[in-house]
């Protein structure tokens, strides 16, 4: 999905029967429950919004000052952990059953690098478009083009919107 065109969709949507312009992508939908699915909604489009017309030269190492400054402190910070940290963490996520380890992986903070970083190069997912659905939910709609498709930094950005879950189909 070229650039423009994302823009365009997060700041008014998709056009009644749009497809994505290359006939290989698919429209999926994310369901989001927030307490304010409006607020939630409104900055999810911010963060985007910043990263998509940021000034190029940003790197993952040298984010765009544009970006939110509560989106930057929902982050983790990025610590360098030592090889037996990052050891005692993976012995740590083995002995939880996979339902946990799932959920631990969702609710640990991402750091502002890592976000970032599937932001640059090739992209596995794209903003479509998005609606308050009912009073604690919004959907979410977006592009991808190879199925199943990493969609971690899409549930990150979510939650650190004030999401409390995100459901992707």
């Amino acid at each position: 999905m070229k650039r423009r065109d994302e823009i365009r969709h997060l700041l008014h949507g998709a056009e009644p029967g749009e497809r994505p312009a290359r006939r290989t992508g698919t429209v999926l939908s994310a369901t989001v429950t927030s307490a304010n699915p409006v607020v939630t909604l409104e900055r999810a489009r911010a963060v985007l919004l910043a990263v998509l017309t940021a000034p190029r030269g940003w790197s993952p190492d040298s984010p765009p000052g544009n970006l939110p400054r509560w989106f930057v402190e929902a982050c983790s910070p990025d610590v360098d952990r030592s090889v037996e940290e990052a050891q005692e963490r993976q012995r740590q996520l083995q002995q939880l059953s996979p339902e946990d380890q799932a959920q631990a992986a969702v609710d640990t903070p991402w750091s502002l690098p890592q976000w970032l970083s599937w932001f640059q190069d090739e992209r596995y997912w794209f903003w479509w478009d998005a609606r308050v659905a009912g009073e604690r939910e919004l959907v979410a709609e977006y592009v991808v083009y190879d199925w199943p498709a990493p969609t971690g930094s899409m549930i990150w950005l979510w939650r650190a919107s004030g999401a409390d879950d995100v459901a992707v189909f």
